[in-house]
């Protein structure tokens, strides 16, 4: 899986699957890319390896209309958890937790 916390500038199958929306606090989308143009599932970590979905939206609604998308998912959170602040780390790695299959 890619995660990333910037804007990729790479061909549409290459991009990440998880990404943080730059700029609006600690949104971030999984971005299923099949079928094109794709959908942005949209929301929050609540704990490390812990995401919540809270909005779908249309890929190409979605990249004209980042700043709206986000406002929603902030005030769908609010809602749900209005005393709880979105999870932060420092790192990728401190948002995901990681099993390898092959490893055990």
């Amino acid at each position: 899986m890619r995660v990333s916390r910037k804007i990729a500038k790479r061909k549409r199958r290459e991009g990440p699957e998880v990404t943080q929306i730059v700029n609006h606090e600690e949104v971030w989308a999984l971005c299923p890319r099949r079928p094109p143009p794709g959908w942005r599932i949209v929301g929050r970590f609540q704990n490390k390896g812990v995401f919540v979905a809270l909005r779908a939206f249309d890929k190409s609604w979605l990249v004209k209309n980042y700043d709206r998308g986000s406002e929603w998912v902030i005030e769908d959170w609010n809602e749900l958890f209005p005393n709880e602040e979105p999870y932060k780390a420092a790192t990728i790695e401190d948002y995901f937790r990681w099993s390898c299959q092959r490893c055990r």
